[in-house]
């Protein structure tokens, strides 16, 4: 993160996407260093998203990403100013899109949970329609 926003100017970094795997155990302590790290790319104004993936889910088969919502809000996101976007469920950040402009080109950036369900897939598919 921290070179991303050291070279934000000499490198045209634009935009940051991660892919998964946030933590390694979905702990308190490991979500707080986390959002440090994010907190780098906030203060550089750098878009950005977060894939959940498996680690970061408190039980994987039930989808329980709670620890994961309390620190990658809804909010967290819509304040920031390049963000616009939306989430597939309310009070979630599991699956969410947003549209930006880079190098004088539009993009639709989507982030979908780790093995999306097929509802999911439907409302990407729908969006990207």
């Amino acid at each position: 993160m921290q070179w991303a926003a050291t070279n934000q100017a000499a490198w045209n970094i634009q935009m940051v996407t991660q892919v998964g795997d946030i933590v390694n155990n979905t702990q308190p302590v490991q979500y707080e260093r986390a959002m440090a790290w994010y907190r780098i790319l906030d203060d550089a104004a750098i878009p950005y998203t977060v894939a959940i993936g498996n680690h970061d889910y408190a039980n994987v088969p039930a989808r329980d990403s709670t620890l994961y919502n309390t620190y990658f809000t809804q909010a967290h996101y819509t304040a920031r100013p390049w963000w616009n976007g939306g989430f597939f469920e309310a009070g979630k950040t599991d699956n969410l899109w947003f549209t930006a402009t880079l190098g004088g080109e539009p993009y639709v950036f989507l982030t979908l949970e780790y093995q999306p369900r097929q509802a999911v897939v439907d409302w990407a598919n729908a969006l990207l329609t």
